[in-house]
């Protein structure tokens, strides 16, 4: 077999990056799926019709067991003021450095776990 030349294309079979891809979850469902306990350095950030609030899953799992899961909390949660779900639930690991204007925080991971398109998200 002749090497390529620069600038020639080469034929590399990606049915195995297809494939892996279709078959690996998506990470909003595996963080759904882990309890509680082994995301203790973390925290959810819940949108609502009044905006942020930001829970400490260790807290979560000191108050409710660490052996419920992500989406058992998640299903539960309620906005004090309209009692409806949250517009958007994400797993962040620091709340000053994902939340909007918090100049100066260094910015921090996000994984949206649940987004409602039709709910109202003030800015």
């Amino acid at each position: 077999m002749q090497a390529p030349a620069p600038g020639d294309c080469i034929d590399v079979p990606i049915l195995f990056a297809q494939h892996y891809a279709t078959r690996m979850p998506r990470l909003s469902a595996l963080i759904l799926a882990a309890r509680l306990a082994d995301l203790t350095d973390s925290w959810l950030e819940v949108r609502c019709c009044r905006g942020v609030a930001f829970l400490p899953l260790r807290r979560l799992a000191m108050d409710h067991g660490g052996g419920r899961s992500v989406r058992e909390v998640v299903a539960r949660l309620r906005c004090h003021h309209c009692h409806a779900h949250p517009a958007l639930v994400a797993l962040v690991g620091d709340p000053a450095g994902s939340a909007p204007g918090r100049a100066g925080a260094p910015p921090g991971w996000r994984v949206v776990l649940v987004r409602d398109p039709l709910a109202r998200i003030p800015p």
